[in-house]
């Protein structure tokens, strides 16, 4: 199986969530993968891309691909995430801030409070997990596509994490917002990069009739 996978009515809306699930994973520039393939591919299929995403997260072999998953699934960001956001709770919202302050901002825990302190009350309980669970996908259809993983196995294996994502969110929006977070995370962003770089696509992904979003029901039974 490929994983290059048009976005249209060929493809029954169950297999077309689990891949939107990975979407967001798949290109470092996601604005310019609407322009070129206009929600038609979900998943550029170039093996250098993949490649190149895999080298991303510092996986250059089968076993690299299986501890990786097994981190997302079980770890992932969000428990650095969670943690920071547990302590951060402690405080009042002044001292937070006087607290973060007092880092110098060229501190990678700086960096990590500005971001959780950022997002802390505006996340659902399952805070980043969007993240983690998408990079799972992600990661199953690319061990798929180079040979790791079989089809059927791999359907099963993102239909499951799809599954979590749902439980874990109410809808898009709240998807979306927090693996937009977890990506602020990961990459340290501090200047909000990450939202800047793709704002014009994220608009997109909510206001275009033919993106996942306005397609699929977020419920839908998988």
């Amino acid at each position: 199986m490929n994983i290059r996978r048009e976005i249209n009515e060929s493809v029954d809306k169950q297999k077309l969530f689990m891949l939107s699930m990975a979407y967001l994973c798949s290109d470092k520039d996601l604005l310019w993968q609407n322009k070129i393939y206009g929600w038609k591919c979900n998943i550029n299929t170039n093996d250098n891309v993949v490649k190149d995403r895999l080298k991303f997260l510092e996986i250059q072999n089968s076993e690299d691909l299986k501890q990786k998953i097994d981190w997302f699934l079980n770890t992932g960001f969000r428990k650095d995430f969670n943690e920071k956001m547990y302590f951060l709770k402690g405080f009042s919202s002044k001292d937070r801030k006087d607290h973060i302050n007092s880092l110098s901002e060229d501190d990678e825990q700086y960096k990590k409070l500005f971001i959780v302190e950022y997002y802390m009350n505006k996340l659902p309980l399952s805070t980043i997990t969007a993240y983690d669970y998408s990079w799972c996908c992600y990661l199953y259809f690319a061990g798929n596509a180079l040979g790791y993983i079989s089809d059927n196995e791999t359907w099963l294996l993102v239909k499951e994490v799809s599954q979590n994502i749902q439980k874990a969110y109410s809808g898009w929006e709240y998807y979306v917002t927090s693996y937009a977070a977890g990506a602020q995370f990961h990459a340290l962003d501090t200047a909000f990069n990450f939202i800047k770089k793709n704002s014009k696509f994220f608009e997109r992904y909510f206001l275009s009739p033919k993106s996942p979003a306005n397609r699929i029901e977020w419920e839908i039974e998988l």
